[in-house]
Formats: C-alpha cells, structure tokens, sequence
C-alpha cells in the first residue's frame, strides 16, 4: 500500500548535500576576479610609483648634466674651428719650399765655367682669401740669368738646364726648366761667351712633406 510522501523543509531551508554549497561557489566565482584584480591594481600601482620615482631622479640628473652637455658641444665647436684654423697653418707651412735646400742644389749643379748674374725664385698668391688648404699650394718659378765660357760654352748651358732636374729639391718644387734665351758674345780674347736665361716652372700637383 502506497502512503503519500510530504516534505515539511521549505525550499529556502534546504541543504546542499555536496562538499562546498552553491552559495560559496558563486561568491567564490565574484570575489575571486575582485581579489585579482585588486592585487594587479597594487602591483601597478608600485610600479607606477617606482617609475614616477625613477623619471623625477632621471630629470634630476638631466636638470644637472644639461649645461654640461651644452658646454660640451660648444667645446666640440670650437675645438672643430681651431683644427680648421690649424691646417690651414700647416697647409701653409708645406706649401713654403727649403730656399736653402734650392740654392744649395743650385750651388752644387752650377760648373766652374758658368757665372750666375742673377737667381729669382718667386711664388705668386693670387687671392689673400682660401676657402679649402688645396688653395694654398704655391706654384713657383725659377729664372737663373748668367754666363758661360769657352769652347763648350753653348753645351755646358744646355746640360745645366737637364742637371737643375736631378737634385732633389729643384725636381720636387720645378716640373719643367726651360732655355727662354741664349746669346753669343766674345770676349777681348777670342774667348766665347754665352748669355743665358733659364726659366723654371712649378708643378701644380707638387705636395709637400
């Protein structure tokens, strides 16, 4: 025989048979985010502040070594200026030749039946203002007036014109030595003179060192 079943618990009284309740799962499942992103809100925040900290000494340091910089491009300003200054010095110093190593060349390549009556070696500058230090190289010329005695005068000129070429210092300054004139004249002798007039051109490729 069936007796009917009747349930005296209220709905709202009764129990969930499982080990955590259904109320504690979906508190679990609001607070849980929360508590999340509590603690990452925290952690931002420290680092907000470390970073805030870390800028304001950054600018600190900035705010000391602004005028230190500054002053240091000046420096490098002025230090590019003088070097500029200093070559064109150093240009100039190598652009000028040892007169002393040309007369002495000169000196060494002259025989004894020749007389110089006149040694010209000029430089002309042709502006007062250079831009670059290629401007200050200097092209020089050479005249040598003199004369030349006996049998072989005319022969002892033209050899004098190839030997002025050997030395050193003449070949690096002069590209080119050339006859402009040559004249005959006797003497009350007999004996047989030779005028001569030598001219040397510079070369403009010459570099100094």
């Amino acid at each position: 025989m069936n007796y009917p079943r009747v349930n005296l618990l209220k709905k709202e009284e009764r129990r969930y048979q499982g080990a955590v309740s259904q109320r504690f799962i979906l508190m679990g499942l609001v607070i849980t985010p929360i508590i999340f992103i509590t603690i990452l809100s925290g952690i931002k925040l420290v680092q907000y502040g470390e970073i805030q900290s870390n800028l304001k000494s950054s600018r600190s340091i900035w705010a000391n070594l602004e005028p230190r910089v500054e002053r240091f491009k000046i420096q490098q300003r002025q230090l590019k200026d003088n070097r500029k200054v200093i070559d064109f010095i150093e240009a100039w110093t190598n652009s000028q030749v040892s007169m002393d190593g040309l007369l002495l060349d000169i000196q060494q390549t002259i025989p004894r039946q020749i007389q110089l009556t006149h040694i010209s070696i000029r430089s002309q500058i042709e502006t007062a203002k250079f831009h670059n230090t290629d401007e200050l190289k200097l092209d020089y010329r050479l005249i040598l007036q003199g004369i030349s005695q006996g049998n072989l005068a005319e022969d002892e000129v033209i050899s004098l014109r190839g030997d002025l070429l050997k030395k050193e210092c003449l070949s690096g300054v002069f590209e080119s030595v050339k006859l402009a004139s040559m004249s005959k004249r006797d003497g009350e002798n007999g004996e047989k003179f030779r005028e001569f007039r030598l001219e040397g051109s510079g070369s403009p490729e010459r570099t100094q060192k």
